[in-house]
């Protein structure tokens, strides 16, 4: 079989899909057009399931062409073919149906499909969606499914709720930029404009108006050890498997790292945070641990380098969030954890926090 490139922006309408397989699972048992279902060719360790899963996807498919809800231009409408050939290769995975015998039902199905898809809907739309594209779809399917979900549906409480999506939020962006996934990329920032339209529609009884807007997400850049020494000095940082890159800079290495780390394997694009005070305490850990190693380095020139990354990449983009919390915190005293860890910046490195605030630029 031939491998297929998936479309990963399917899951806008997750909702609705989900809403729908509630009726299918009632309905599959008497679908009239799945006859050919139990025919199938399949090892009798899992026939039984099979067959019937097949029959679910043909009810499933019924009740997604027929539905009343769709817009004929909506995404749920255009995609649904493609949400399904997603669907079932995400029923195999939890069935546990091995890999060997899974082209077994596409097959079938592929073999089939004019006795319930006159139309020809399907055609060309049924195939094995190779593993690091289905684990990327698997995470945007998570994402989308816990965004449009409610407390009840997971029987936690908000914060919880909030981490869980946040836990999420961050393993798309990861993959995304870390590990290179330019497709995800793409999605993910249509999923902000979603998200800053309307934060979790489902979602009553927390103070979702709290929650921050996603941060802006930078352009997907192909990330590699360049032949250059003006290139990619922060994943350079990070990512090397020696202790130092080659012009002598150190690793960033440690847990007093953690935050500025993140945010490199991140290419600069900021984690989710469910408050402001998570946000700015982030920002302040981030903008500290970098004056720190600053400090450390600056007998280095190449040092120079990493810094103008730095500045360009996050902090200007960032300049307007961080002069609220200077403005904030400026007078004592304060006890958010954020204004604690500005003070002890500016009390260790105040001639440094200076040039900053005022002249980003100027302290490269």
């Amino acid at each position: 079989m031939t491998e297929e490139k998936p479309d990963y922006d399917i899951f806008e309408e997750t909702e609705v899909y989900e809403t729908l397989i509630h009726t299918v699972e009632k309905d599959y048992i008497n679908e009239a057009t799945a006859t050919f279902c139990d025919n199938i060719a399949f090892p009798d360790e899992y026939k039984n399931q099979v067959r019937v899963l097949c029959r679910k996807f043909v009810s499933f498919f019924n009740n997604l062409k027929s539905n009343s809800k769709f817009d004929s231009s909506s995404q749920a409408y255009q995609k649904y073919p493609q949400y399904l050939n997603f669907w079932i290769r995400l029923q195999l995975e939890l069935q546990n149906i091995s890999k060997n015998d899974m082209p077994l039902l596409y097959k079938h199905l592929n073999g089939n499909y004019e006795k319930f898809d006159e139309d020809r809907k399907l055609q060309d739309k049924l195939y094995i969606i190779n593993d690091d594209d289905f684990t990327s779809m698997y995470m945007l399917y998570q994402l989308y499914k816990i965004y449009n979900g409610s407390l009840s549906d997971y029987n936690i409480e908000c914060n919880e709720f909030y981490q869980l999506f946040k836990e999420n939020y961050d393993k798309c962006l990861y993959k995304c930029y870390a590990k290179g996934d330019s497709k995800l990329c793409d999605v993910m920032k249509n999923f902000k404009k979603l998200y800053d339209k309307e934060k979790f529609p489902r979602l009553n009884n927390c103070k979702k108006k709290l929650c921050p807007l996603l941060p802006e997400l930078s352009e997907y850049k192909i990330i590699y050890r360049s032949h250059s020494e003006n290139d990619n000095i922060g994943y350079q940082l990070v990512q090397t498997a020696d202790n130092y890159i080659r012009y002598e800079l150190p690793k960033l290495t440690g847990e007093n790292n953690n935050e500025l780390k993140e945010l490199i394997w991140l290419q600069y694009n900021m984690p989710f945070h469910y408050n402001e005070e998570m946000m700015k305490t982030y920002m302040m850990s981030v903008l500290y641990q970098f004056i720190v190693y600053c400090n450390e380095n600056k007998k280095n020139l190449k040092l120079s380098l990493f810094m103008k990354e730095f500045i360009g990449e996050y902090y200007k983009k960032n300049k307007t969030e961080y002069q609220k919390i200077f403005s904030e915190c400026k007078n004592d005293p304060n006890t958010q954890k954020y204004c604690q860890l500005h003070k002890k910046c500016n009390d260790e490195f105040e001639q440094d926090l200076s040039i900053i605030k005022d002249d980003s630029s100027k302290y490269i």
